[in-house]
């Protein structure tokens, strides 16, 4: 560049600077950011405090409502099987038995009993299951109870039976 341009150029850029600084200065004055401790650069103008707002105009603030987003819950099993549950009258114990529930490695069929909405016994009728599986079974009629229905998870090496187990009571309450 020619030395003519490169000082236009410098002189302009300074300009800038300077009507920058005096734009940015005039709004931190009006809105209390000034220091007024800094001197200003000579060349800037100064400027003058804005009359200061009462406390109970600057405090103004609109609230707004925020609304909750619904969700929906997905229905489970144990939701599915507490519909299909018909209450016993009066709190009185019924017991239903389930269908025999075939599978890979035996046969399910059970018998249980319920006091209003809970089960409070599962009676294994038919407890088929080879190679040991049917060691679960005591599991299965605990997570049951605790669960007051089918909705809990399988047993890790065991989800042939656990799912038969849990079809037959399926069966039996689908009967109350």
């Amino acid at each position: 560049m020619r030395k003519h341009t490169q000082n236009l150029v410098a002189a302009l850029g300074l300009g800038v600077i300077s009507v920058s600084y005096a734009i940015g200065a005039a709004n931190a004055s009006n809105s209390g950011l000034l220091n007024t401790d800094m001197a200003a650069p000579s060349s800037a103008p100064v400027a003058t405090a804005a009359p200061t707002q009462t406390a109970a105009a600057a405090t103004t603030v609109k609230k707004t409502s925020v609304k909750k987003p619904t969700v929906k819950k997905a229905s489970s099993k144990k939701a599915a099987a507490k519909k299909t549950v018909k209450k016993a009258s009066n709190g009185s114990s019924a017991t239903k038995t389930s269908k025999t529930v075939s599978y890979k490695y035996g046969s399910v069929q059970l018998s249980v009993t319920k006091s209003g909405t809970q089960i409070t016994k599962i009676k294994m009728l038919t407890a088929e299951a080879t190679n040991g599986r049917g060691a679960v079974f005591p599991d299965l009629i605990s997570y049951a109870k605790s669960a007051n229905g089918s909705g809990f998870g399988n047993i890790g090496g065991a989800t042939y039976t656990t799912d038969a187990f849990k079809a037959a009571l399926d069966s039996a309450l689908g009967k109350f």
